[in-house]
């Protein structure tokens, strides 16, 4: 007791701690689901609009800014969990054993590369699809819309790139 009145940490402490991490983890993979989802629905109608013919072609403009978007977000997350578990992995002893395992099964089982490949099709083949299909209709200034969508797809494409090369290196 002595010890935590000066500032020491109790078990309970670092117990309490590693929940809230854990916690923290646990909520952002939940938000990654539902940011894949809304990924999914935005895709799946604004496609649909436009190949049931109700919808201009230029609609597919769309997709790269929505996903790309989606894509940036999802990878703060990933880099956040990242972060948090590489916390619990040097910081927190006592705990990291689980960590530990999580980064050996990723490298040693590449488990990143086909949710890495899912990602890419989702998050920027779709939107790149759409631009590739809008280039020839693009006009005036919608070319800022189409460049932005191109910004975003590359920038998109760059950091889930990175991050599948990060959990391969261990």
């Amino acid at each position: 007791m002595a010890d935590a009145a000066q500032g020491g940490r109790t078990p309970e402490d670092a117990r309490a701690e590693f929940a809230a991490y854990r916690q923290e983890i646990l909520h952002r993979s939940s938000q990654q689901y539902t940011l894949l989802a809304l990924d999914l629905t935005a895709l799946t109608a604004i496609a649909g609009f436009v190949l049931s013919d109700n919808a201009d072609r230029l609609l597919l403009l769309l997709l790269p800014i929505v996903s790309g978007s989606i894509g940036l977000l999802w990878y703060d997350h990933a880099r956040n969990i990242d972060s948090l578990g590489t916390y619990i992995l040097k910081n927190m002893q006592f705990f990291a054993g689980y960590e530990q395992r999580i980064d050996e099964l990723e490298v040693s089982e590449l488990r990143r590369v086909p949710m890495t490949l899912a990602l890419l099709v989702l998050l920027v083949g779709a939107p790149i699809s759409g631009l590739v299909v809008t280039f020839r209709d693009v006009h005036g200034s919608l070319w800022a819309l189409w460049i932005c969508g191109l910004v975003v797809s590359a920038s998109c494409t760059f950091f889930l790139v990175r991050w599948m090369l990060a959990g391969l290196r261990g």
